[in-house]
């Protein structure tokens, strides 16, 4: 499967792509590191147990998601092709979702409800722009109700908005989003070079490349942070991804497809059932996620003593791996 993926990439991009988009994520990401001082009272919020989900002690600049961003864009338009229109239409209707993270990054306050209404906005950007939604769930019941088509509509922006809000929920230690948004990508270009969509294959590696020039950065170090805009926008994109997948290919099973995205699916349920017994709001930010124990378990029956700065990307490596 591996060699298949390596003609498949030969297939469609050059060594020179590869370098453009990771130099692109990479250096911006650089860029925005070393320009912190000049920007970090409005670009960095959480640190020093000033949050109560805070995993980090000092003071970043949460704006990583615009180097993944900026290095997505710019590598589409470099290998754009008009069979790949639909990358570009995706692209576009992320601009929703991206723009209410970035307001958040940026100290403009939006609300999670805000941020949620973002993400349903651009599903049904994406959904009107390009007339891409669900027909099948691989779920006899489901199935047949997709076939009515104001639901499956419906259906898929939710997938895709749950998908967008699942990745930011587990984005709280060094690379665990991006990390997890990496492996995902590369799990469904395979899947994509398996049943020949080219499609799909260039998507999928243009997401992993891009977020790991941000990676580079990020982990284990935490030098600058995805950020609202960064998760929510990769957690929208891997979602259309999925569905992509699944409409494209009749082949291709949608519950392989729901497996890629086991861990931000299975945290995020887990954060609503926890929440739902506890009495608490479903958006209202806490310290109980998976990485949250992880890291106070590395603590309190490792380390001996609360040390951050090894904990934490301690807990996204045992989590990735």
């Amino acid at each position: 499967m591996l060699n298949q993926l390596t003609i498949a990439y030969h297939q469609n991009f050059s060594a020179e792509y590869f370098l453009f988009v990771v130099g692109t994520a990479f250096l911006t990401s650089l860029f925005i590191y070393m320009t912190r001082n000049i920007h970090l009272k409005r670009t960095a919020r959480g640190h020093a147990g000033s949050a109560v989900q805070s995993c980090h002690d000092n003071p970043t600049p949460r704006i990583g998601g615009v180097a993944v961003m900026l290095s997505l864009i710019l590598g589409i338009f470099w290998s754009y092709d008009s069979a790949y229109q639909t990358i570009a239409i995706l692209l576009v209707s992320a601009l929703p979702i991206f723009a209410a993270g970035l307001s958040e990054d940026l100290s403009w306050h939006v609300s999670p409800r805000g941020r949620l209404v973002a993400a349903a906005m651009s599903a049904a950007l994406m959904v009107a722009l390009s007339g891409i939604w669900l027909h099948r769930a691989d779920v006899p019941i489901i199935d047949q109700l997709l076939t009515f088509a104001p639901f499956a509509i419906v259906f898929s922006i939710f997938a895709a908005t749950g998908m967008s809000h699942a990745l930011n929920l587990i984005d709280g230690v060094n690379g665990l989003a991006s990390g997890t948004a990496i492996i995902t990508a590369i799990a469904f270009a395979l899947i994509g070079t398996a049943v020949g969509d080219n499609l799909i294959v260039v998507l999928a590696l243009t997401i992993a490349f891009a977020t790991f020039g941000f990676f580079v950065l990020n982990f284990p170090f935490g030098k600058i942070f995805l950020g609202d805009a960064g998760a929510y926008t990769l957690g929208y994109l891997l979602g259309w991804t999925a569905i992509l997948l699944v409409v494209r290919n009749p082949d291709v099973s949608a519950w392989a497809v729901l497996l890629m995205l086991f861990w931000p699916l299975a945290d995020t349920l887990h954060a609503i059932g926890r929440r739902w017994t506890q009495k608490q709001s479903a958006v209202e930010a806490d310290s109980y996620h998976m990485h949250h124990v992880i890291m106070r378990a590395l603590e309190t029956h490792v380390l001996k003593q609360e040390n951050r700065s090894v904990s934490n990307p301690l807990s996204s490596a045992l989590i990735l791996t």
